[in-house]
């Protein structure tokens, strides 16, 4: 990654000057704060993966996680328990490591009024602090998937270091530029806290420069050329450019006789037309590459990955018109493919857009039993730590309303189920992104976790 010639080390590089020169400014600092432009997130992240690895050249230890943030009072508890689970994962990889949790897990399991979850949380990471940092910092840094409220938010952060950070661990958080969602944290944990602005690092346009980067008659350089014009093209509004672009695309992955690549470029096109109003070629490129790889797809997985999406953006194309009908069809249609296609973790993904999209009209209600129950059988085939990581708890949310008097054993046996996956009060975290969904609330910046 020091490459001078790559634009994403580069940019790296930056971000990894800032923090030294800070933190030489402010030895004593417990709580940092990146101020990032949204389009950036993930150079942030991109730093934090080198520098867990190998390549990493910082002197401190960075720990990331990505736990969503509900609610004041339950987030450390969520943080510790993810905290837990993905040391196990990591002692999966490196047996060698030995950091006893058994108690700590002991712990997790007590309820809040016993044992609350911020003494847990801060009881973890001196735990952690004692075993791990060998001479050096700690920096836990936290990337939630989701903030459902701020003002609780720079709360937690402020009563957490108000109770006292373990020696040797201090907190770092990611920030909107524009919006400054945690000012009142900074401000609040003042003078041992401090704010990075790098400003805008342009992300996009390091990455349209290492991908065009090659031979300029290589087909894939031409394709990544294509994409990027395209993509500003719909930046600034002009529809010419992106038929222009698309249709180039087109022509270069015609002539190279990969069929599922020809096909991939008819979804990416019609994925940039949803932007503008031209229904009938958005829905003809849509068409056309689903009768393009469709024959494809039963004995080469690429294709059949290829056709799941079609059929998602099919759904999502429908919606966007609010056409919910024709949305649900192809939603449940994705849903079916990719079970067939032996992934059912995307066939859940699909089963809660059609849940999401038929529970709001009523001429869709027996659409939206039948979408339930077969989510719901879906997730049966799966063992605990594939389903964990699905979002079948919104399923069965709406499982036990469809079907809870009806099916009173089965009911007890998902609730039971889905206590022991996300706790006593999952139900009650699932109606509080519900509600929040519908207020349309966001995250500080978007995810970078994959």
């Amino acid at each position: 990654m020091s490459n001078q010639h790559n634009a994403i080390a580069r940019r790296i590089d930056t971000l990894r000057l800032k923090w030294q020169e800070k933190t030489a400014e402010h030895p004593d600092w417990r709580v940092a704060r990146w101020l990032m432009e949204p389009g950036d997130a993930e150079l942030y992240t991109g730093m934090l993966k080198l520098e867990s690895s190998a390549h990493g050249s910082l002197p401190e230890i960075f720990v990331t996680m990505f736990t969503s943030f509900d609610d004041l009072d339950t987030f450390s508890r969520q943080l510790a328990g993810d905290w837990l689970e993905t040391y196990k994962k990591e002692k999966e990889i490196q047996p060698t490591l030995d950091w006893e949790i058994g108690s700590l897990e002991g712990k997790l399991r007590l309820p809040e009024e016993e044992y609350p979850g911020d003494e847990l949380l801060l009881e973890i990471l001196h735990s952690f602090s004692l075993y791990f940092r060998k001479d050096a910092p700690i920096v836990l840094s936290l990337v939630p998937r989701y903030v459902t409220d701020f003002k609780s938010y720079n709360d937690w952060v402020i009563r957490l270091y108000e109770k006292g950070l373990p020696d040797g661990i201090n907190l770092m958080l990611l920030d909107h530029t524009s919006a400054r969602y945690l000012e009142r944290a900074i401000n609040e944990t003042f003078p041992e806290s401090f704010t990075l602005e790098p400003g805008d690092m342009d992300l996009k346009g390091a990455v349209e420069e290492l991908a065009t980067q090659g031979n300029p008659n290589d087909p894939q350089v031409q394709f990544r050329q294509c994409l990027f014009r395209m993509s500003k093209a719909v930046t600034g509004n002009r529809q010419d450019d992106v038929h222009h672009w698309g249709e180039k695309m087109l022509q270069v992955t015609q002539r190279t006789g990969n069929k599922n690549f020809f096909a991939s470029a008819h979804l990416i096109y019609a994925g940039f037309l949803m932007h503008f109003k031209n229904e009938k070629k958005t829905t003809g490129l849509l068409d056309q590459g689903i009768r393009i790889v469709k024959p494809l797809a039963k004995d080469n997985p690429e294709a059949t990955a290829t056709l799941i999406q079609f059929y998602a953006y099919h759904g999502a194309y429908a919606s966007m018109r609010k056409e919910y009908k024709d949305a649900v069809k192809w939603f449940r249609l994705q849903a079916q493919t990719a079970k067939e296609a032996g992934i059912p973790q995307v066939a859940i993904g699909a089963y809660k857009m059609a849940i999401y999209t038929a529970e709001r009209k009523d001429n869709l209600s027996e659409e939206y039993r039948q979408t339930v129950n077969e989510g719901y059988q879906t997730g049966l085939a799966l063992d605990d730590d594939a389903l964990k990581v699905t979002e079948y708890a919104y399923i069965a949310h709406h499982y036990l309303a469809c079907y809870g008097e009806e099916e009173p054993s089965r009911s007890n046996t998902l609730v039971e189920r889905m206590k022991k996956l996300h706790g006593e009060e999952w139900r009650e975290q699932i109606t509080t992104i519900l509600e929040q969904i519908k207020k349309k609330k966001e995250m500080p910046l978007p995810n970078a976790t994959h």
